[in-house]
């Protein structure tokens, strides 16, 4: 995990961009996208971060590299609250869309979220 500027870190591996917000209590801790898998998870604690502050996730889109860890994460921690925008929505909270996330290409089955909220507009 790498610290990019105050507060901000990649948690993330290689293979996809992962970040995680510290608001300092405000809104707890915020992660923008869930990654492949619960190592990110792994990556906060090893800083002293308590991943059950995790109260927000954001979704840049629907790809499984970016969202596979959606339903772990969810039910490690029942308060984080998902947002993705409209467009990806569908994807992001149905099954059946494994072609469009690309969990097929992946070999991974992909497990639905509900949304917070959806997100519109640029």
């Amino acid at each position: 995990m790498k610290e990019i500027v105050k507060n901000i870190y990649h948690v993330g591996d290689s293979g996809c961009s992962v970040y995680l917000v510290n608001t300092n209590g405000k809104e707890g801790l915020v992660l923008i996208d869930c990654g492949m898998s619960l190592d990110v998870i792994n990556k906060i604690s090893k800083v002293g971060l308590n991943p059950k502050n995790i109260k927000h996730c954001i979704l840049t889109h629907f790809h499984i590299d970016h969202t596979a860890a959606c339903s772990d994460l969810k039910k490690m921690n029942k308060q984080v609250k998902f947002y993705a925008h409209d467009l990806d929505a569908d994807a992001i909270e149905e099954k059946g869309h494994d072609s469009k996330t690309a969990a097929s290409w992946y070999g991974v089955e992909y497990k639905p979220v509900r949304l917070e909220r959806r997100l519109r507009g640029a």
